[in-house]
């Protein structure tokens, strides 16, 4: 297969093939209890210490079922430890976990005395700590369930491990009363890395030309210049690269590889951090390594240093050299290789990472007493043509969530609910060309399955960013809808009449004979039980079924028009009877 390189935000990346390694993360956890839903006191599995005035309590507000609620109303501090577990000096292990808070600050993410972080402390056979590594939490309040997702080496020597939820509130904090959530807390191995030839890589040049450094010639560095960083001059902390935060890894298992050498390696001082970062994830840092001046081989020579991530599904990621100044030696910067070495695809796969395992029949279903004329809408690109204005029935309440074309990505304006209460007040749910990766993680999805298994509504329109682009196929959404996509190149151009297939009374009564046509459709295959209401050229364009108590209905004609040569017909959305089948597919999804 032939190699693709060009220029990106500094770098160069390589695609070299599709093939991965066998390397994945073994999801035995090796934390008790910790998704909380043993109960008891002491807290199976868990030691909490409560300094005067702090509680804590098992509660329902949670991500699955029970999580672990730390309230703290005066000054103090809380720690909550969990059992010791057994690891492997030298192997990678990856911690997740779920979080979100009340309180922290009244300034959003400032702080003013309300300080919350995670340790995994190392332990050697005697039980003594040996290394402690740690990671910060944001300073604000989050109001949603957050995954913190973080990668860690153990230390040659260690044989257990303890995980530890650290909050202090300081005496000058004047806020509201601060409460901490945490659950489905998950320590798992990562098997060993073993990366073919083809692996998919990225290559990145970019550096960090600031105060303190310079650029200088280097005939053993890829572009035969580097950056380097000067002793007693360069500032402590000074990034020699990080770079724009990039989209280009999906969510998976990755090595990234620093190129670095030092003019001195004799001094066991610290040099720099290597790491990945992750701007719009919880915990920032996915891993984080310190580097000594002993730790190079050879003065004046290149070495490559690896670190291990888990690239989690929120965020944009950074690769970081950050030169800790002090009595560190001068630093040379040449380039960063990422590596794919798993790639987690599908919802099932992220949930068996982030969760364990999940069961989305275990669950009654419980039809909710949803408002009948309440509509959410989450509008992506086209959603004026698909809702024209005034579409809708007078009798509905609309509600909007808009897509963005943002630094991270697709993301909605307001986040998508992560609790299936918050969407009581819906009956019917609208998206319009809206890929499955803006729904607010793989919990958002969840929100949304439940949401129609329990009686809701929904109308997926298909478009550049839906069905096989919008990654239907890997998601939650895959058993819901009543269509099997074909892959993320399912449109086609297709231009033709719409006829109605089989006798509804959704399309009853409506004036065919104005040959309302569409240009592009994504092809599909309609799901055994499903209904095919129209067709053009042959090919399913609105189909109907059910999925538990609630109903979809689907179209996947594109807003794309190549307008017609024949003046005896219209553009599909133009047709003076769409907006009839509209409202009449509503009431479908509301009455019957």
């Amino acid at each position: 297969m032939k190699k693709f390189i060009w220029m990106f935000f500094g770098g160069i990346i390589l695609l070299a093939g599709f093939s991965f390694a066998h390397a994945d993360v073994i999801t035995q956890n090796l934390i008790q209890n910790g998704d909380f839903v043993k109960t008891g006191i002491p807290l199976p599995g868990w030691t909490i210490n409560l300094s005067y005035g702090e509680r804590y309590k098992l509660t329902s507000d949670a991500v699955m079922k029970k999580a672990l609620e730390i309230t703290m109303p005066v000054a103090g501090s809380a720690t909550v430890i969990s059992s010791p577990g057994s690891v492997s000096g030298g192997a990678f292990y990856l911690l997740t976990f779920w979080y979100h808070a009340n309180g922290m600050s009244t300034k959003g993410e400032t702080y003013q005395g309300c300080n919350a972080y995670v340790s995994i402390i190392w332990k050697n056979k005697t039980g003594k700590e040996i290394k402690n590594t740690g990671f910060g939490l944001p300073y604000g309040p989050i109001k949603d369930y957050q995954p913190a997702t973080f990668t860690a080496a153990a230390p040659e020597g260690a044989v257990k491990v303890v995980i530890t939820f650290n909050l202090e509130i300081g005496e000058q904090y004047k806020g509201p009363t601060t409460s901490i959530f945490i659950d489905d807390v998950r320590l798992m191995k990562l098997t060993k890395i073993s990366i073919p030839v083809k692996a998919k890589k990225w290559i990145y040049l970019q550096r960090e030309l600031t105060a303190g450094l310079k650029i200088v010639k280097d005939k053993d560095a890829e572009q035969k210049r580097a950056i380097i960083s000067i002793p007693d001059v360069t500032p402590q902390y000074t990034t020699l690269t990080g770079g724009r935060f990039t989209n280009d890894q999906s969510i998976g298992e990755y090595e990234v590889i620093f190129r670095l050498k030092v003019k001195n390696n004799t001094i066991k001082e610290p040099v720099c951090d290597i790491s990945a970062n992750d701007i719009g994830s919880l915990n920032y840092d996915l891993t984080k390594k310190t580097l000594f001046a002993t730790d190079f081989k050879q003065a004046g020579v290149y070495q490559n240093f690896p670190i291990v991530f888990v690239r989690p599904e929120a965020g944009v990621v950074a690769f970081r050299v950050t030169y800790l100044g002090g009595m560190a030696p001068a630093l040379s910067y040449d380039k960063k290789t990422v590596i794919q070495i798993k790639s987690f695809n599908t919802d099932n796969e992220q949930f068996a990472i982030w969760f364990g395992k999940i069961n989305l029949n275990s669950s009654p279903v419980n039809k909710f007493a949803y408002v009948r004329n309440r509509i959410l809408v989450i509008a992506g690109l086209g959603n004026r043509i698909y809702l024209p204005s005034k579409s809708l029935s007078k009798n509905f309440t609309l509600k909007y969530l808009y897509l963005a074309d943002v630094f991270q990505g697709f993301v909605l304006d307001k986040s998508f609910p992560l609790d299936l209460k918050k969407l009581r007040k819906v009956k019917i749910i609208i998206m319009t060309n809206v890929p499955a990766g803006a729904l607010n993680g793989m919990l958002g999805r969840l929100t949304l399955l439940k949401f129609i298994r329990q009686g809701g509504g929904l109308i997926y329109f298909g478009g550049p960013l839906a069905l096989g682009k919008g990654d239907i196929r890997h998601s939650l959404l895959k058993p819901v809808l009543p269509i099997t996509t074909m892959g993320p190149w399912d449109m086609i151009k297709s231009p033709g009449v719409i006829k109605v297939s089989g006798y509804s009374w959704i399309t009853a009564g409506l004036d065919w004979n104005q040959k309302p046509y569409i240009s592009y459709l994504q092809k599909v295959i309609p799901k055994s039980g499903s209904t095919t209401l129209l067709k053009c050229n042959g090919l399913p364009i609105l189909i109907t079924g059910r999925y538990g108590k609630g109903k979809v209905a689907v179209f996947t004609g594109t807003y794309f028009n190549n307008p017609s040569k024949n003046k005896n017909q219209v553009f599909f959305y133009k047709w003076k009877d769409y907006t009839e089948l509209l409202n009449k597919t509503i009431n479908w999804l509301i009455n019957y």
